[in-house]
């Protein structure tokens, strides 16, 4: 038989294309996941931080309980009993997506996927199988894992899981009494806040000078001091030089020290899952490790597309799945629903981090005539009674050529649940004018992005 369509990975954008297809064009689709679906998202990344951070909230809202008159006597947090929740919600949400796909009549196999051509057919191969597939289209979305550098003592660290990955530190039942993060960026500032809600000692040693690579400056720095005030040690500009028992060493211009650790955790990047992917032999090209696909999804080797993570880009779960729905599209030959490279970003930390569109930073590298408008949260009631007084601000940044929103920038519990909204005012090119006439529901922490659009003088 011939597929309409062939899928590799069953992660965000794997599923959400064969769901869609299957949906849309009634046509016959096989899914080829090589390990579990739901991939890193629901598996060892979204869903599971979220429900660990959520424990943690939990109990650290359960320690400040008593100036609203919530008395806890004793206060105690038992992470096995996490884990396990966190191992149930993830059999129930897999179990979701399978009965989403059998609804679909999405026929979905297991195993290790490798591309191959003869001629000018591409077939797919599935190696333990040892079954060979034909389709009219193929999507690629493997997905990505952890990049582990290249640092002194790095492979006996993971050998002997002293070193972790954003996957085994999910597994950890206990929580360590020192814990060393390479890479400040957004898992690692979610695992610090995880660990360190309950006691533990987190150092993060970020290589470049600044945590959130492409965050607002001024966020960054905002962030920087919540977190040095929850007792987390940053080591900036600064480098790993050798990881030995116990120890991390590091290098800061040219000083040397040492950090003791139970546990290292590495968070410095990912790559695309594309090893002995057969992509040489089919021709695909690829660059800096990454799928390169056009703006409608398409590789180089007609049929062939690729999205998500694998394409490199964000490497977000809501992207991939807009990338999926491109890809579809395109092999439906569907109109393309508009789109931006405005996507919206978040940090699940304590507190929140929410952004999205251009930074002050961003806008002045591309000459860009802007102006910029902020309040601090604790302007707004319903943010005051929920997380009291704090340095969290909102800040908006418009162009002053069109006096439209290029740019929204939210350090604060509930910014994650207004960025979307936001994202939308910035793809449509709202004006500032229509901003300012938007009615917010009072009392609510939206509110905000309505007062600060007042300050704007136009």
């Amino acid at each position: 038989m011939v597929y309409d369509l062939i899928i590799l990975g069953g992660g965000s954008a794997g599923y959400r294309a064969a769901l869609t297809f299957a949906k849309q064009s009634k046509g016959n689709v096989l899914l080829i996941e090589q390990s579990e679906l739901g991939g890193v998202c629901l598996n060892e990344g979204c869903i599971p931080t979220k429900l660990l951070l959520h424990s943690a909230k939990v109990y650290e809202a359960a320690k400040k309980g008593e100036s609203l008159g919530v008395v806890c006597e004793t206060l105690t947090y038992n992470s096995n009993q996490v884990m396990n929740l966190k191992a149930n919600m993830i059999g129930k949400l897999k179990k979701g997506i399978n009965y989403e796909l059998k609804q679909k009549n999405v026929e979905v196999k297991q195993g290790k996927a490798h591309l191959l051509k003869e001629g000018n057919q591409v077939y797919v191969e599935i190696g333990c199988l040892r079954e060979r597939y034909e389709a009219k289209n193929v999507l690629i979305a493997t997905g990505a894992k952890p990049v582990i550098p290249h640092i002194q003592g790095i492979e006996r660290g993971i050998a002997e899981r002293f070193v972790l990955t954003s996957k085994e530190i999910l597994e950890l039942k206990d929580i360590p009494d020192k814990l060393v993060i390479i890479g400040g960026g957004v898992i690692g500032l979610e695992m610090a806040t995880y660990f360190s809600t309950f006691g533990c000692k987190v150092s993060i040693v970020e290589a470049t000078p600044k945590i959130l690579g492409n965050a607002d400056n001024e966020i960054t720095r905002i962030m920087l001091n919540f977190y040095r005030r929850r007792g987390i040690e940053f080591y900036l500009n600064t480098k790993v030089t050798t990881i030995e028992e116990e120890r991390v060493l590091i290098e800061e211009q040219g000083n040397q020290m040492q950090l003791m650790a139970d546990r290292v955790l590495l968070t410095v990047g990912r790559r695309a899952c594309i090893d002995d992917l057969g992509l040489d032999e089919v021709g695909i090209v690829t660059e800096e490790g990454f799928i390169v696909v056009n703006a409608d999804g398409r590789t180089n080797i007609p049929g062939i597309y690729a999205a998500g993570d694998v394409i490199g880009g964000t490497m977000l779960a809501h992207a991939a799945s807009k990338e999926a729905d491109i890809c579809i599209n395109t092999i439906l030959n569907k109109a393309q629903i508009k789109t931006s490279a405005n996507i919206p970003s978040i940090i699940y930390g304590m507190p929140e981090v929410a952004y999205v569109g251009e930074t002050e930073e961003s806008a002045r590298n591309k000459g860009i005539d802007y102006e910029v408008a902020k309040l601090p949260l604790g302007y707004n009631g319903r943010y005051m009674i929920e997380n009291g007084k704090d340095d969290a601000i909102c800040k908006l940044i418009i162009s002053k050529v069109n006096q439209t929103l290029i740019g929204v920038h939210i350090i604060g519990n509930s910014s994650s649940e207004m960025i979307y909204g936001m994202a939308y005012l910035i793809n449509q090119h709202v004006s500032i004018h229509e901003i300012k006439e938007m009615i917010f529901p009072h009392p609510t922490v939206s509110e905000i992005i309505g007062e600060a659009s007042q300050l704007f003088d136009v």
